[in-house]
């Protein structure tokens, strides 16, 4: 008897067109610095072009009778919650158009994680998924290292300005110890590090999954290179989201397949590998010893706001404040928040430097700051709900393994960074949610 199952390959041209959009994102993520379009003059990158395209070529499926009912109560809770604000009576310091724009940014990346909750892939699809995005990481970790090489030798493509259409220069800055730390093709450490924290994961499922030896090789060239830039990023954040992913994806691998010798042997070679090229090359001893000497500047860090001063070589403390100030914000409208985009606007309090606070540095609380209690519980929701489509998922191969490690990442991620309204959170966790649904498959005969 023959079981009638969905086929390979994709139904129709618009289920091509979305999986190519949804696998674009991905790839022009990297690229937010180089925005290619200005409309009303607000720069916007290819990577959020093909997130609208996306979601546009989406509506169909997402309209359908099929789309799961925690998705469409995501979607409306994300709609009706920052609207909150607009309830009477209204706040003095309220900007109107900063709150449309961000509002609009907002749904865009809620939709887009919603639709791609829409999105079902074959094992194959899957497969060239993740090998692509974990190229187009190693392209940016590999550039990475060219900056950590190139930089003090003055080698071409190693200042700050890439393209005469940059939106700001890279952050490029000499620590104190005569390092300094690489972007690759983002604006500062932090946002690399975090980027190639979820590439780690994938590479990582691509090294443990079973197929052909060149795919399992690009996993093992994707992790030195992802760990290695990591590492010479100096970033607490990036190291943090690295862990998360790293103590996720062993922890479902364990469970999943067991603590084999092969897998010791696997996971203490690519360590070594590391290890080795690190404490090798000049520059790999250069980025440790920056480290090192960043770990002993946080130690002495003061965390009473009256010893807080700007002799303070790490910049942990400017965290503290700013994790003050956001917390403060949140608990003085815990209900509807400061309303979206208008974060900057409270930057200005007296007797304060504004450039510490104008950007959140802790999403969890940043997103309460602007939208209420709403914002965080929405922000868990989704991650909650991608970690449920990966328990109900019949298959626990290793590249439905990776969900639960994105959501770990995600979830790091916005201890430290304030992007809860960037596709640079909302497309690792999207993946998550696409590699942990159940695929498509080839008939099968009984």
């Amino acid at each position: 008897m023959e079981l009638a199952a969905p086929p390979d390959e994709p139904k129709t041209a618009l289920d091509s067109l979305r999986r190519i959009l949804f696998l674009g994102v991905g790839l022009a993520l990297p690229l937010f610095a180089f925005p290619v379009v200005r409309p009303f003059g607000r720069p916007t990158d290819l990577a959020t072009l093909l997130a609208a395209a996306f979601v546009l070529a989406s509506v169909p499926a997402f309209l359908s009778t099929r789309t799961p009912k925690p998705l469409w109560l995501l979607v409306i809770g994300a709609t009706c919650a920052p609207l909150l604000v607009l309830v009477p009576p209204r706040l003095d310091r309220f900007e109107p158009t900063h709150f449309a724009t961000s509002y609009l940014h907002w749904l865009l990346v809620v939709l887009f994680f919603a639709c791609a909750g829409q999105l079902t892939v074959s094992g194959r699809s899957r497969q060239r998924l993740v090998t692509a995005n974990v190229v187009a990481g190693s392209i940016v970790a590999l550039f990475a290292l060219y900056q950590v090489f190139g930089i003090p030798r003055g080698w071409p493509g190693t200042g700050k300005w890439l393209a005469p259409f940059q939106r700001d220069p890279l952050w490029l800055r000499d620590m104190g110890t005569g390092y300094i730390r690489p972007t690759s093709l983002f604006l500062e450490p932090a946002w690399m590090g975090g980027y190639l924290a979820w590439v780690l994961v994938l590479a990582l499922a691509l090294v443990m999954a079973d197929g052909r030896r060149p795919r399992k090789l690009l996993g093992v060239v994707g992790t030195v290179f992802a760990l290695l830039a990591i590492g010479a990023s100096v970033s607490w954040g990036a190291y943090a989201d690295a862990a998360a992913g790293l103590i996720a994806s062993a922890i479902v691998l364990v469970r999943l397949r067991g603590l084999s010798a092969r897998s010791i042997a696997m996971a203490a070679g690519i360590l070594s590998l590391v290890v080795l090229l690190a404490g090798v090359a000049p520059a790999g001893r250069r980025a440790i010893s920056a480290a090192t000497s960043r770990f002993g500047w946080l130690l002495q860090t003061p965390i009473a706001p009256e010893r807080m001063t700007l002799e303070v070589m790490d910049s942990s403390w400017v965290r503290f404040r700013n994790v003050a100030h956001t917390s403060a914000l949140f608990r003085g409208r815990v209900t509807r928040g400061v309303g979206l985009g208008q974060f900057p606007d409270y930057a200005r309090e007296p007797g304060t430097d504004a450039g510490w606070f104008r950007d959140p540095w802790c999403g969890w609380l940043a997103i309460g700051a602007e939208m209420g209690m709403l914002g965080p519980l929405l922000l868990l929701s989704a991650l909650l709900l991608t970690l449920g489509v990966w328990w109900l998922s019949p298959s626990r191969e290793p590249f439905e393994s990776a969900g639960p490690a994105l959501v770990a990442v995600c979830a790091v991620m916005q201890m430290h960074t304030g992007s809860y309204i960037d596709l640079w959170f909302w497309y690792p966790l999207s993946l998550g949610l696409v590699l942990s649904a159940r695929t498509t498959a080839e008939p099968s005969h009984v």
